[in-house]
């Protein structure tokens, strides 16, 4: 699949930096459609998380039954309640399926569809730090990728990588979600593909509040 070569040179598996690599910018600026054929799935990732926490279980139960410490539980942790309250929100946060990018000298603003657009202001050193009704945004250039990391009040905590395909065609997403009640995060990787919003049949339109808002309603 076309995803693997584009999400690994762009390193989506990488934490969030301590420091920053050297800005390499690109231009991100374009319309983009989700690609579902190279793009990963909630559901196949919430299996994935189960089972290394069900591994996890039968090791520290292992452990116990041979007379040695499974080492420290947290309280709380690992509920399915809360790994399957994780993997929605995962879901939600990924399934947007149209993106435009603006991006200037000063800025770049990724404007989601059904979603809050996400901005940095790239003429600051990474990170640049923002404190929002949210929680604290941080945001920069990591080399060649824009790195974007939302930290809510509740220990949730939503991570972005955009990368550009050396073709520059495809824009892979990269979002982490994790969360101080899970162990596991869900790492979902995403691939758009550039498209004309008015020769796909979309219908766009000026807004005062969105700016430039594109979608099939009304065709």
């Amino acid at each position: 699949m076309l995803i693997m070569p584009l999400l690994a040179c762009g390193g989506s598996q990488k934490p969030k930096p301590v420091t920053f690599a050297p800005a390499r910018p690109a231009d991100f600026s374009g319309h983009w459609e989700v690609d579902y054929s190279r793009s990963e799935n909630v559901q196949t990732k919430l299996n994935a998380v189960i089972r290394e926490v069900q591994r996890e279980q039968a090791r520290r139960a292992r452990a116990i039954e041979q007379g040695r410490s499974p080492g420290p539980a947290q309280s709380g942790r690992n509920s399915w309640r809360s790994i399957i309250g994780l993997a929605e929100m995962a879901d939600l946060i990924t399934a947007i399926e149209l993106v435009e990018i603006v991006q200037s000298d000063r800025e770049v603003r990724i404007k989601r569809d059904n979603s809050f657009a996400l901005i940095c202001d790239i003429r600051k050193p990474p990170p640049v730090v923002q404190m929002t009704a949210f929680g604290s945004e941080r945001c920069g250039w990591d080399g060649h990728q824009l790195y974007f990391q939302i930290a809510l009040p509740d220990g949730l905590t939503i991570e972005h990588r955009i990368t550009m395909a050396q073709t520059r065609d495809l824009l892979g997403i990269s979002t982490t979600v994790s969360s101080g009640q899970v162990s596991e995060s869900f790492l979902v990787n995403k691939v758009y593909a550039r498209y004309d919003p008015e020769s796909a049949g979309y219908r766009c339109r000026q807004t005062l509040s969105k700016g430039r808002v594109c979608s099939t309603e009304g065709l």
